[in-house]
């Protein structure tokens, strides 16, 4: 008996692989399964300082960096660079939502990159910038341990 394939475009997967694989791949029911799995491929960029620079000019942009926050799978220095990126485009209440919902110690890792680039940011940001940058300090100051809390609130 032979295996149907349901589609002309599925031939090279015919020629390809065993005919029962192949069947089984292209059947109307794993279709879904198997477009979902693509997507998902799809969506696994590879986060970079690049990337996000990118990401923060366009429309798309705002949930990848969103989520490159969210993911433990990305370096803490990244993510640090994705909540600067989130208060540049206005969007503060993500980093403080994805800050809150993160465990301690990922939290504690962030901040430690996150804190430089937002003093940097204060002293040499235009006007606007360095209010944002250190309303953005201010925000995360709850997530930093006690004694860091201490110094982000002295003089200096």
């Amino acid at each position: 008996m032979a295996v149907g394939f349901g589609h002309k475009r599925c031939g090279l997967l015919r020629r390809l692989l065993d005919p029962k694989i192949a069947g089984w791949i292209t059947s109307l029911a794993m279709r879904p399964l198997l477009g979902i799995l693509l997507l998902g491929l799809a969506a696994c960029e590879s986060v970079s300082s690049e990337k996000i620079e990118q990401w923060k000019g366009t429309q798309k942009g705002p949930p990848k960096i969103e989520e490159a926050l969210r993911s433990s799978g990305v370096a803490p220095g990244l993510r640090a660079e994705a909540a600067a990126a989130l208060g540049d485009l206005g969007m503060p209440e993500k980093v403080d939502e994805v800050m809150a919902a993160l465990p301690a110690d990922q939290r504690w890792e962030i901040l430690k990159s996150l804190v430089p680039i937002h003093i940097k940011a204060m002293e040499s940001a235009p006007v606007p910038n360095a209010r944002d940058a250190r309303d953005g300090l201010f925000s995360v100051r709850a997530y930093a341990q006690p004694e860091q809390q201490k110094r982000s609130t002295s003089p200096s």
